[in-house]
């Protein structure tokens, strides 16, 4: 079962190593800054596809992203 707890506090962990504002992710990520507001927040989750073009930005794997693992890669 997916943990949105996990996934948001990871979205916004690498959010923030990466210097980017939740305008700038979005943007990146072709979406508005209420949606990963609302990931961040854990009351919704990104698309596949998109969870996927975050792993690419991130530069970690889908599982460090969908699990409570601490490696990247």
């Amino acid at each position: 079962m997916l943990n949105l707890d996990i996934i948001s506090k990871k979205i916004t962990e690498q959010r923030k190593q990466m210097g980017l504002t939740q305008n700038e992710l979005a943007d990146r990520l072709y979406v508005t800054r209420q949606a990963v507001s609302k990931w961040e927040m854990g009351k919704s989750l990104p698309s596949i596809e998109v969870l996927l073009e975050m792993t690419e930005l991130f530069d970690v794997t889908i599982d460090y992203m969908l699990d409570e693992s601490d490696i990247k890669e």
